[in-house]
């Protein structure tokens, strides 16, 4: 799924709205009160099924990846994007 990067028009680092980055070192932004936006929660929640997926098959990601209930190409995608194995 490509997803548009840009970088946070809002303010600064430390500001609510700043700018944050993403696991490809893009920019993320924060919501008003400085919580994480969607995109970063579903993000972190991906990353951690996928080490915990891994963790439990020993690393053979064929089976994690049907455990996960995605593709093959989908998890190598994932684990590239997240800098995973």
């Amino acid at each position: 799924m490509a997803v548009p990067r840009s970088p946070s028009p809002q303010g600064g680092e430390g500001e609510p709205g700043g700018e944050v980055r993403g696991p490809g070192g893009e920019g993320l932004e924060r919501g008003p009160g400085g919580e994480a936006t969607l995109r970063e929660a579903v993000e972190a929640a991906e990353r951690r099924a996928i080490e915990a997926a891994l963790g439990t098959t020993g690393g053979n990601r064929r089976e994690a990846a049907r455990r996960l209930g995605v593709s093959l190409r989908t998890l190598f995608y994932k684990m590239e994007r997240y800098r995973i194995g």
